[in-house]
């Protein structure tokens, strides 16, 4: 680590001391241009090296760190789908003039089903069960029996 950054502070160094000696004119801006490149050269190269230091056991924990990353995000984007499903139902209801307590929607373990959805009123509410039923029917293809109203 200490070589590659004198590495890199000599590249500057010598980057500068070129384009101070040069007269202003076209031809400075491509010393600019190839004096970056070599830079970038420099800081660039250590990294190509260690990758010929790797070995197979660190590729696979990468992998195989990636995948559960990647797991632990499906999950969250399956609740995030999930209740957004419950907020906009429930909003449909209460779109009709009805007050919902709580929306609850049972799916496959895979979120491409959904298996059962249950709809709590709030208490001394009069609402129209088949008017629920078929609001439900129309935005969601699911069984009737499957719709549980209370």
């Amino acid at each position: 680590m200490k070589q590659w950054t004198e590495n890199i502070i000599i590249a500057v160094i010598i980057s500068i001391i070129i384009e101070m000696i040069l007269p202003d004119g076209n031809n400075k801006k491509y010393v600019k241009v190839v004096s970056g490149l070599y830079i970038l050269y420099v800081i660039i190269n250590p990294i190509f090296n260690l990758e010929s230091e790797i070995n197979f056991n660190e590729i696979t924990n990468l992998v195989i760190g990636e995948n559960v990353v990647q797991t632990v995000s499906e999950g969250e984007i399956g609740k995030t789908y999930l209740l957004s499903l419950q907020d906009t139902l429930k909003g449909q209801i209460e779109d009709l003039g009805y007050s919902v307590d709580s929306v609850s929607i049972v799916v496959t373990s895979d979120y491409s089903d959904i298996v059962s959805i249950d709809i709590k009123m709030k208490l001394g509410t009069n609402y129209d069960v088949n008017k629920i039923i078929d609001l439900v029917l129309k935005s969601y293809e699911i069984d009737k029996s499957a719709i549980n109203i209370s």
